[in-house]
């Protein structure tokens, strides 16, 4: 070809390509217009209606929605543009990337005057069209946004939400229009469109531009508080179409093309909204701890999932483990919400149970231990589960410590048994905490026979209401049916029954006998025990107390004459030795010189028990000496004008009867005019110094202390009962003898001593009170070897005697 034709056909060329060049951008420019009216037409009332008024009739704004989405469907069909519109797209574009197309060169010397020209090969055709594609992007990016927000460098959280709908479907609607032309190149040569990722389509990356322009002018900062706000902001809102709020949201905009922050950060849209929900739940989640959590934080879970669906199924599962994990699993509301269920058991604050929801309970304490078990977090519910059942116990102890009632702790213990009744193996959880706290298995079993006597005492005063009967009754019963308990308690409960017995007398035994309440509980032990040789033991020695109360009850009916004319009254007791329990047994034989008043009458009863038994001469009548139990009226006035009541053993009355005789006795006196031995006689001296009832002077001369005043917080019921610590013969037989349980513990009385002195020299040393985990740590850096069992008694005692106080956990001096 001639250079005159060559320069022709360049003309020509170009002139072609430019008019193709201007008809597509023509045609796009034509869509865009025809789109933008049909939305501006629709969207602009009805956002600058929500802009001003936020409480704006959100059906009608959804009904407006409605109408565009119909109207844009037809402007995005080819029944609006013609067929022919998009048949004449796509020859434009082929014609633009195949089309022979020549271009002027650049002379490489300046004696050229000619003009030189060279034939376009495809490769640049198709890179100079896509570079075309591009500018138009751009420039309908930029018309969408710039449509509703200029400037978009000030845009804030609240306008983005608003105009993001109307943006997205001016965007995509023009997109779906002109489709042709822009995914033509990925179509057709695929290989000149590796800028798009082989994830997306091309309409999805299209958009991607759109976002990393929106980030680009606004920051990437407020980009991702914007992505963090806005998915609260829907997941707070009380009434809302999710899958029409959502399905044209940037949230799923971001989440179908899987968007990542364009900073450093390069975080996911699910972590920022995995972030702010789980900041929103720490933070601003306000919904009570209480029985009903559960079923409420079921109500968000339903809708969490509900809003995740409704951007994606993939979503559901972790933002629901982002809540779940944020809720329940927190242990701080775990700690709340357990707590909670124990105590939806009971009425009110008081011990009053109430059981009607006992199952719903259960079940509920069941679906959150599924929820850790389906995320694989067992190891952590079960510590968390050992946590609360030990704080729960921790509490109710020392409500009953404050009060002294130990149905506070029983309590407790039966709820814990309750709600946990569904799982496996924590019911020796709670006995291990329950065994711990008491200080030993043997110190709970002592607690529970502590129940019965005090409901049955207050049930003899009549000082137990009517709902507490029926509570009491309930707890002791549920814990004797439904708990399973060790053979040790009938041993203990037997001990209990004898030494009330010798102590209070068989009138006081037989009218406890005679309760419901005792009936209830001797039938519950039956349930549980009935086929064990204990039980028999157990039963056999019940019915032999029975028939020496009515020995015993029946001899003062026939001497009641008698004995009222005597300053000395008796209760006998006629028991077979293989009866009294073992912890009873004396390791001495005393034989004391008895008060003459009291040696007639015990001599008297032994004729009475010979008479009464004249079938069987063989039987060998002998004195329990260790075992009787005496009320001496002592000369002290009480407050009510009555004479204050000794409650003494018969060694501590055959002592104190000697000073109504003699104003001074020696040690040695004292020993020969009663006959006890210094096993016997040391404590019972020691008795008497202690309360200060007795003085001893310089020369070992004992003597009645005329300034004693008797401790008023030691006085019940007009009586004051003087204790005798064991014999140290009797405390090493007790420490040595597996089968035998000594009533005042397992330490001796110097060691328990020096527990509550230590314990008053810390609690006094501290001057802003202890609790007691720190004040038995300090006690333990003084003494060492002592059971928690040991510190707890020590400690009561000191409490007790107004030596320190207690408010709430902490002790003062």
């Amino acid at each position: 070809m001639s250079s005159s034709g060559i320069e022709t056909a360049y003309r020509i060329s170009n002139d072609l390509y430019n008019l193709r060049i201007q008809r597509l951008e023509t045609i796009i420019f034509e869509i865009s217009d025809v789109i933008t009216t049909a939305i501006e037409d629709h969207f602009q009332e009805t956002v600058l209606e929500q802009q001003k008024y936020p409480d704006f009739d959100e059906q009608k704004f959804y009904d407006k929605e409605q109408i565009l989405d119909n109207e844009l469907g037809l402007v995005g069909s080819y029944s609006t543009f013609g067929e022919n519109r998009f048949i004449e797209m796509v020859s434009l574009c082929h014609s633009l990337t195949s089309m022979k197309l020549y271009s002027k060169l650049e002379s490489s010397t300046s004696k050229d005057t000619k003009d030189k020209f060279e034939l376009v090969n495809q490769s640049k055709l198709i890179t100079k069209f896509i570079k075309f594609i591009d500018e138009k992007v751009d420039f309908l990016i930029e018309r969408s946004i710039d449509l509703y927000i200029d400037p978009i460098e000030d845009v804030s959280s609240q306008e983005l939400s608003m105009f993001w709908q109307p943006i997205i479907k001016t965007f995509r609607s023009i997109i779906r229009s002109t489709l042709p032309v822009f995914q033509y190149v990925k179509i057709n040569y695929p290989r000149y469109a590796k800028n798009i990722p082989n994830n997306l389509t091309v309409p999805q990356y299209l958009e991607k531009r759109l976002i990393i322009y929106l980030e680009e002018n606004i920051g990437s900062q407020r980009m991702e508080f914007f992505i963090g706000d806005y998915w609260i902001y829907l997941w707070t809102k009380k009434k809302i179409k999710f899958e029409k709020k959502l399905k044209l949201s940037l949230i799923n905009c971001l989440y179908n093309i899987n968007y990542t922050l364009q900073d450093s950060s390069s975080k996911s849209v699910d972590e920022i909204m995995s972030e702010r929900l789980q900041k929103y739940l720490i933070e601003d989640f306000k919904l009570p701890v209480n029985e009903n959590y559960l079923q409420s934080v079921k109500k968000y879970f339903q809708r969490n999932s509900y809003l995740c669906m409704s951007v994606s199924l993939d979503l559901v599962v972790k933002m629901n483990d982002v809540m779940v994990e944020n809720t329940i699993m927190n242990p701080t509301v775990f700690r709340q919400y357990f707590k909670s269920l124990c105590d939806s058991l009971k009425v009110n604050e008081e011990k009053s149970i109430h059981l009607h929801n006992e199952r719903d309970t259960q079940l509920n304490l069941l679906d959150v231990r599924r929820a850790f078990k389906s995320r694989h977090k067992m190891p952590l519910f079960n510590d968390l589960l050992v946590s609360n059942i030990s704080s729960y116990l921790n509490e109710g102890h020392s409500k009953y410590m404050r009060t002294k009632d130990p149905f506070y702790f029983l309590q407790s213990i039966i709820l814990l048994f309750i709600i946990t009744r569904l799982f496996n193996d924590v019911d020796k959880m709670i006995f291990n905490n329950v065994h711990s706290i008491m200080g030993g298995t043997i110190k709970f079993y002592e607690f529970i026979v502590r129940l019965f006597d005090v409901s049955i005492k207050k049930i003899m005063t009549n000082s137990l209401s009517a709902s507490d009967y029926s509570d009491n009754l309930f707890l002791i019963d549920y814990l004797l049916r439904y708990i399973p308990l060790e053979l040790t308690i009938l041993k203990i409960h037997a001990s209990f029954i004898f030494r009330k017995l010798i102590i209070e007398g068989p009138e006081k035994v037989e009218m406890m006998f005679k309760l419901p309440f005792m009936h209830s509980i001797w039938k519950a032990l039956e349930a549980q025990f009935k086929t064990t040789p204990e039980y028999q033991e157990y039963n056999s020695l019940l019915q032999t107390i029975q028939h020496t109360t009515n020995i015993s009850l029946a001899y003062n009916s026939n001497n009641m004459d008698i004995d009222s004319e005597l300053l000395t009254s008796i209760s006998p007791l006629f028991l077979e030795k293989l009866k009294v329990p073992v912890s009873l047994y004396s390791q001495d034989d005393e034989n004391p010189i008895l008060p003459a008043s009291l040696d007639e009458q015990i001599s008297g009863l032994e004729s009475y028990f010979r008479s009464s038994n004249k079938h069987d001469t063989q039987i060998e009548v002998k004195q329990a000496y260790h075992l009787h139990s005496c009320e001496v009226t002592s000369p002290f006035i009480l407050g009510n004008g009555n004479h204050l009541i000794f409650q003494l053993n018969l060694f501590q009355t055959c002592v104190l009867n000697l000073f109504n005789d003699y104003y001074t006795l020696s040690y040695d006196t004292i020993a020969k005019k009663t006959n006890l031995s210094s096993e016997s006689l040391d404590p019972t001296l020691t008795s008497f110094l202690q309360i200060g009832l007795l003085k001893k002077d310089r020369t070992n001369n004992f003597s009645i202390n005329k300034k004693f005043h008797p401790d008023k917080k030691r006085i019940k019921n007009g009586k004051l009962r003087i204790s005798v610590a064991p014999s140290r013969k009797q405390q090493y037989t007790n420490l040595s003898s597996a089968g035998t349980e000594n009533r005042e513990g397992n330490v001796s009385m110097w060691q328990q001593e020096l527990l509550k002195a230590c314990i008053t020299r810390e609690v006094k040393a501290s001057g802003n009170g202890l609790n007691m985990e720190v004040l038995q740590e300090k006690v333990s850096t003084s003494i060492q070897g002592f059971s928690v069992g040991e510190f707890k008694d020590a400690l009561n005692k000191v409490v007790s005697d107004g030596i320190i106080l207690q408010k709430n956990v902490n002790f003062y001096f």
